[in-house]
């Protein structure tokens, strides 16, 4: 696995019989698009990074929630609202002191 991820949230689902996995990352070498996700596996997998921005729209509520860290949304609203930079270092300081 990549040591630039930092791992803070993981789901897994059974679909038609197989297991289907969900992820969040903080991205620490990505300061424009911090945060990772993924989902599924092999060549039936797909992820992106996202920016600060698409972090806290509505779209990626569900997959945030379903691996059990919507409060990422709430820590990159804050950063945004506080004038801090939305970056890796800062959401991952963040995630650590709560």
């Amino acid at each position: 696995m990549n040591e630039n991820l930092i791992e803070i949230g993981f789901t897994e689902e059974t679909i038609n019989g197989n297991p289907h996995p969900y992820w969040v990352w903080i991205d620490t070498s990505n300061d424009s698009a911090p945060i990772a996700v993924a989902e599924g596996k092999g060549f039936g997998g797909v992820g992106c990074n996202l920016t600060p921005e698409e972090i806290m729209s509505a779209i990626w509520k569900d997959h945030f929630n379903k691996c059990n860290c919507g409060q990422i949304i709430h820590i990159v609203n804050n950063l945004n609202k506080s004038g801090q930079p939305v970056n890796s270092s800062n959401i991952k300081a963040a995630w650590l002191a709560q």
